[in-house]
């Protein structure tokens, strides 16, 4: 471990991709001591030397471009696949409870009404639910996430 002049250890992978990205090292040092504690366990946490070699290129890449604070992503609660799934039900009820309007409109404004019509209502919901779930709880899976708390 080397240390930093002004916060918490290094670790050696990130101490030299610091050094090595121009003006890294000093948006490095402008940055709170909790962001650098969260970069330095999410570095530090990598199984195996190519992998904390390639997450300190990467926070010393955020670190030259000033991008530090914005590349962190907040804890989780539950697990990812347990919110997915929560937010496809959400959808689903959503989107089948407009449908099921809808038809009843359609029926009532007209009196056609066949099962062809709540086949497509369902997988126009289940497309809905999944395309609308998905970009809302997508987080790239390499990014650092901030410890709860």
């Amino acid at each position: 471990m080397a240390g930093d002049e002004a916060g918490p250890e290094l670790p050696v992978e990130l101490a030299d991709a610091l050094r090595r990205a121009p003006g890294a090292r000093e948006q490095w040092s402008q940055q709170s001591d909790e962001l650098r504690q969260t970069y330095i366990q999410w570095v530090a946490g990598g199984h195996g030397r190519p992998v904390r070699r390639r997450r300190a290129r990467r926070t010393a890449e955020y670190a030259a471009r000033g991008v530090l604070i914005r590349s962190v992503q907040p804890a989780r609660e539950r697990s990812v696949s347990r919110e997915i799934g929560a937010a496809v039900l959400w959808w689903m009820i959503a989107t089948l409870a407009v449908g099921a309007v809808e038809l009843l409109l359609a029926k009532l404004l007209s009196d056609r009404f066949t099962w062809v019509d709540l086949r497509h209502l369902a997988w126009t919901s289940a497309f809905t639910a999944v395309g609308a779930a998905a970009p809302v709880l997508w987080r790239h899976r390499r990014a650092p996430v901030d410890s709860p708390g």
